[in-house]
C-alpha cells in the first residue's frame, strides 16, 4: 500500500508530499492542475522510464521518494531478499533521482540498486491503468498471482517456495555425492586393474627395485631437465660460458709457448680439459 508520495523539481512541481489512507482516494483538478504529473512521477519511482527533460526548469536534479506498507506482499518480499535490501518491518522506501547530465540513481530501503530491479518491485507494488488498458491484467505471468491471492494460498505457496528450495540444493548435493561416488570407483577399478597387471608380471626383488628407482626419476624428470639445462647453459651456451673462458685461455696458453717452450705441457693439459668438458656438456644435455 502506499503511504507517501515525496516529489521535489519534477515538471511544474517545486515540492509536494501527498499522504495516503487506506480505501478509495481520489485527486481530482482542472486540466493542467497536475495530476498526469503526479502519476508520471510515481510511475517513474517504480522504475519507469526516466529523462532530464522531467527536470523542472531552473535545476540541477528532480527526486521522487515513495514510502510503501508491503506487509503481505511476499513477491515484493522475495525481490527484496534477492536483491540483499531489509525489509524485516515490512516497510519499503524507494527513491529515484535524475539529474541534468542524464544519469539516474534509483535506492530501496537506501540500498543503491539498478534500474531494472527497480522496475521489478514497482510492477509488484501498483497497477497504473487507462480507460481502455490494464498493464497487470495484460500480463498472463500474473494471472496465477491472482488466483493464488484469491484462494488465500500466498502464504502457503511461500512455504511451499522455501521448501522446494531447499529440495533443490539437496539434490544438486545428492548428485555431487553420486558424481564423486562414481569417480572413486573408476579410479578404484583401475588400480586393481593396473595392481592385477603388476602381479602377473612376476617381478623379482630386483626388478622391482630397478622400476621404482625408474619411477623415482620420472617423477622428477621436470627437475631434473631444468637443472640439466641450466648446468648445460652456463659451461657450454651461454655468453661466457666456462668454455668460453677455458678456450680463451688456451689461446693465451698458445702465445705463451711461442714465448717459452717450457709452457707446452700446461698447453696441452688444457686443451685435454677442453675436451672433456665438451663431452661432460654433451652428456649433461
Amino acid at each position: 500500500m502506499l503511504l507517501e508520495l515525496a516529489i521535489k523539481n519534477f515538471a511544474i512541481i517545486d515540492e509536494l508530499n501527498v499522504s495516503f489512507n487506506s480505501g478509495l482516494q481520489i485527486i481530482t483538478g482542472e486540466t493542467g492542475a497536475g495530476k498526469t504529473i503526479i502519476i508520471n512521477a510515481l510511475n517513474l519511482v517504480l522504475g519507469g522510464k526516466a529523462s532530464s527533460e522531467y527536470i523542472r526548469t531552473g535545476e540541477k536534479r528532480a527526486v521522487i521518494e515513495a514510502f510503501f506498507d508491503i506487509t503481505g506482499r511476499n513477491n515484493v518480499g522475495q525481490i527484496l531478499k534477492d536483491n540483499e535490501i531489509d525489509c524485516s518491518d515490512n516497510t519499503l522506501i524507494l527513491k529515484r533521482r535524475l539529474n541534468l547530465s542524464g544519469k539516474n540513481t534509483c535506492y530501496a530501503n537506501g540500498s543503491l540498486i539498478t534500474a531494472a530491479a527497480l522496475n521489478r518491485i514497482g510492477q509488484e507494488l501498483i497497477d497504473i491503468h487507462g480507460q481502455h488498458q490494464h498493464q497487470l491484467l495484460l500480463r498472463p505471468e500474473t494471472h496465477i498471482d491472482f488466483l493464488d491471492a484469491f484462494a488465500d494460498l500466498l502464504d502457503l505457496r511461500s512455504q511451499l517456495s522455501d521448501v522446494f528450495s531447499i529440495w533443490q540444493e539437496k539434490i544438486i548435493y545428492f548428485n555431487k555425492l553420486v558424481k564423486n561416488y562414481r569417480q572413486n570407483e573408476d579410479k578404484k577399478q583401475l588400480m586393481e586393474s593396473q595392481a592385477a597387471e603388476i602381479d602377473r608380471l612376476n617381478l623379482n626383488e630386483k626388478e622391482k627395485d630397478s622400476l621404482l628407482s625408474e619411477l623415482y626419476i620420472l617423477r622428477n624428470a621436470a627437475k631434473l631437465s631444468e637443472t640439466g639445462g641450466f648446468i648445460y647453459e652456463n659451461i657450454y651456451n651461454a655468453r661466457d660460458s666456462v668454455n668460453d673462458r677455458l678456450a680463451h685461455t688456451g689461446n693465451m696458453l698458445q702465445e705463451m709457448q711461442e714465448l717459452d717452450p717450457n709452457i707446452s705441457e700446461l698447453n696441452e693439459s688444457i686443451q685435454t680439459i677442453c675436451c672433456q668438458l665438451e663431452e661432460f656438456s654433451y652428456s649433461i644435455k
